[in-house]
């Protein structure tokens, strides 16, 4: 296994995985492509949006080393969380100010789609740019719309704070105030609560992301799995899959619950067993590295494509899988780049 002060590997291979496969899901979701006889990742028997579970649950599980050091005071609110934040915050305003450059010529050229804001919107600009676009302060101004994700990170991360420190000053675990966060998630969906910081989107962060934390205490504990809770992990993702496909509108109203506390629990426990040199090469941690940046991009770059390809200035096949491949390289060399870009204007920043 390799781990240095709690830090798998595996995990960052599933964050590069998962960051590639939801590039896929927008791509095929932008253009509207099928590929007949092969795996869809927007068309396809399964959502791969819902992969957006599986960053806030690695979250937790990362964010959950830091637990000792903010209760003893080592990590002051400045230190954990405005640092933090002014680290994310940057490159999202960079990739906001991409994707209005873009909304304004595609305004200008009439080139429109359902999932793109076009023409200038300054307010909706300086929302996403501050990280609060899902807070239900504002309305979402769908400007480079899955950062919605490190909006409500944002809030994961400040209420993980605050427990920490309420559970120091009143002598009491943290799990408790974990849990009540979980129920609290889950209540806002089921009764569909939508004010601010209580709304669908903030609940979706609130679920996965404090499970998470509860749920590094068993990989810590026993980072290698042993035999039979990988042989049960098996049998519970085989019983998802039945269920999935035999039994799908039944499980549809809970398939969020089952996704985070069964199936990506499950997978991520089964990779961290596995013993492949390729899932515990280093290099996924250099990738990983660069995955936000990856992620905060590839909507502005296929956005651009999308625009290049409606003025006939691009001429790229879009129907071709081996070009949603090549697309999706594209943007992880795009994302490396704006990772040198920010790393330039900020040496000491490190968010892998």
């Amino acid at each position: 296994m390799n781990n240095t002060s709690n830090h798998y590997i595996q995990l960052d291979f599933i964050k590069v995985m998962a960051t590639i496969m939801i590039i896929f899901h927008h791509y095929q979701q932008i253009f509207g492509v099928y590929f007949y006889n092969h795996v869809n990742y927007y068309f396809g028997l399964f959502d791969f949006g819902i992969l957006v579970e599986l960053f806030f649950l690695i979250s937790g599980i990362v964010i959950s080393k830091h637990e000792q050091s903010i209760q003893n005071s080592d990590h002051t609110f400045k230190k954990f969380f405005i640092n933090r934040y002014l680290r994310l915050i940057l490159p999202i305003m960079g990739s906001v100010i991409a994707y209005e450059t873009i909304s304004y010529y595609a305004g200008i050229m009439n080139v429109e789609n359902w999932l793109f804001e076009t023409g200038i919107n300054p307010l909706g600009a300086v929302v996403a740019s501050l990280g609060i676009s899902a807070w239900g302060i504002l309305d979402n101004p769908m400007i480079n719309n899955p950062i919605w994700y490190v909006s409500v990170l944002f809030l994961c991360y400040l209420i993980f704070y605050l427990i920490l420190k309420a559970s120091r000053k009143l002598n009491c675990s943290a799990i408790y105030f974990y849990i009540l966060i979980i129920v609290l998630g889950i209540s806002t969906q089921l009764l569909s609560i939508n004010i601010p910081l209580l709304n669908y989107s903030t609940s979706r962060g609130y679920i996965a992301f404090f499970f998470g934390v509860i749920l590094s205490h068993r990989i810590n504990k026993t980072s290698t799995p042993s035999l039979p809770e990988v042989i049960t992990c098996i049998i519970l993702i085989m019983l998802f899959i039945h269920s999935y496909i035999h039994y799908y509108n039944y499980i549809k109203p809970i398939i969020l619950y089952l996704l985070v506390f069964i199936l990506y629990p499950s997978l991520i426990r089964i990779i961290m067993a596995t013993d492949f040199t390729l899932i515990k090469h280093s290099i996924w941690t250099k990738l990983n590295r660069y995955a936000y940046y990856v992620f905060v991009m590839h909507l502005p770059t296929l956005f651009a494509l999308f625009v290049g390809i409606n003025l006939n200035i691009i001429h790229y096949d879009i129907t071709l899988r081996s070009n949603m491949f090549l697309f999706a390289l594209i943007s992880y060399i795009i994302g490396i780049i704006y990772y040198y870009i920010i790393y330039l204007i900020t040496p000491k920043h490190d968010l892998s």
